[in-house]
C-alpha cells in the first residue's frame, strides 16, 4: 500500500493533489519516513506541513532518519 501512496506523491500534478497525497502518505507513515522527509524540500508549504504532521505523529520512530539528514549547518532536514 505504501508504494502506491509514495507514487501518488511523486506524480501529483498540482499543489492540492500533492497536499492530499502527502496527507494520505502521512497516515501510513512508518514505511514512508524517507518520502515525508523529501517532501520537506519541496516548494509547497502545505505539503511540508502535512509531512511534518506525519513525522511528528511518528515521534521517536522518525528521529534517526531526520538526524541522518542534518548537515554541518543543521539545516539539511
Amino acid at each position: 500500500m505504501s508504494n502506491s501512496l509514495i507514487h501518488a506523491v511523486d506524480t501529483a500534478d498540482s499543489a492540492p493533489a500533492l497536499i492530499g497525497a502527502v496527507r494520505s502518505l502521512a497516515a501510513h507513515a512508518p514505511k514512508a519516513i524517507t518520502t515525508l522527509i523529501t517532501v520537506l524540500g519541496f516548494n509547497n508549504p502545505g505539503a511540508a506541513v502535512a509531512a511534518v504532521d506525519g513525522l511528528v505523529a511518528l515521534g521517536p520512530e522518525a528521529v534517526p532518519a531526520l538526524l541522518e539528514q542534518l548537515d554541518g549547518y543543521n539545516c539539511g532536514a
